[in-house]
């Protein structure tokens, strides 16, 4: 029996399970190897999609198609959508076709005790932040692990904002969330797409200078306001200034991630993060270190300078 260390990874804009087939498996053998995400025998798990028919329930479905370890059996949505084979719920919006194992599976609610939910042992969550806490947390409390896109978990005191090459030791709260919660099952989220990006970067400077201030500029694809998105109006020729809560989000999730679990509880890391953004998925940041930096003398920088 192999136990699954993690099953995420920053895939596109804002996806949480990025690792696909070999890459996935090669990504199991470094990975910290972890109790809380389940046991591997050699058969695929079963698991959910929560949001199936939005853009980033769509990633999901792309990324899930022939996938190494999981089987995905339930598919969930709105009450529109409930009913309807999937071919026929979606508004397809991906490059690739939509996977053909997939197209004929009828859509459910997102809740729970649906029967296509059964079996699921995991639950994607792509659903939009409107409707995705409570939800999330039913399908916690019946025992399903969620992995969650959605904002709605991230700054929750036993929650873990997951980058496996960056923080996987805090997979550590899971039994002090399924404690304080009183829950069988339990959420684990992603970070927002910038601040993975900053996070990955900044880790191995943190870990051997400190970081004391973080000043970071990020152009972001239109396709984050979701789909339609913005109007041709607004956006044509344009470049939007400001994207509302993209500057605290990178700021509380950065120190977040790059802090320290220690008995049940998250200490953050001690920085300042401030930022602008605008249009782009690319970004440009400067960092100042608490102790010397020596980039020709170290390997730190350039680690982190090669991870970005």
């Amino acid at each position: 029996m192999v136990e699954v260390g993690f099953v995420t990874g920053v895939v596109g804009r804002s996806s949480l399970f990025g690792f696909t087939g070999r890459k996935n498996e090669r990504a199991a053998q470094r990975g910290v190897r972890s109790r809380v995400v389940m046991a591997y025998d050699g058969s695929r798990v079963k698991v959910g999609v929560l949001g199936c028919t939005g853009s980033v329930g769509q990633r999901f479905m792309t990324l899930l198609e022939d996938h190494p370890w999981f089987d995905v059996v339930g598919l969930g949505a709105s009450p529109r959508s409930a009913g309807k084979k999937y071919n026929d719920a979606v508004s397809w919006k991906q490059a690739s076709a939509i996977p053909e194992n997939m197209k004929e599976i009828v859509v459910s609610e997102c809740v729970p005790d649906a029967p296509a939910f059964k079996d699921a042992k995991i639950i994607f969550s792509g659903l939009d932040n409107t409707f995705a806490g409570d939800i999330e947390d039913e399908f916690a409390k019946a025992g399903k692990a969620v992995f969650s896109n959605a904002k709605n978990h991230r700054m929750d005191d036993d929650v873990p904002i997951l980058i496996p090459t960056v923080n996987a030791s805090h997979l550590g709260i899971i039994e002090a969330q399924r404690k304080n919660k009183n829950i069988p099952g339990f959420i684990i989220t992603n970070a927002n797409c910038s601040t993975t990006a900053m996070s990955i970067g900044l880790k191995p400077i943190h870990e051997k200078f400190g970081l004391e201030k973080v000043i970071v500029s990020t152009m972001q694809a239109i396709s984050g306001a979701g789909y339609p998105g913005l109007s041709s109006m607004d956006i044509f020729d344009n470049v939007v200034p400001h994207i509302g809560g993209e500057e605290g989000k990178m700021e509380t999730e950065a120190k977040k991630i790059l802090g320290t679990c220690v008995d049940g509880s998250f200490q953050d890391a001690d920085f300042m993060v401030r930022g602008t953004s605008s249009n782009w998925t690319d970004k440009w940041l400067s960092c100042a270190a608490k102790a010397p930096l020596f980039l020709f003398n170290s390997r730190y920088p350039r680690c982190a300078i090669e991870s970005m």
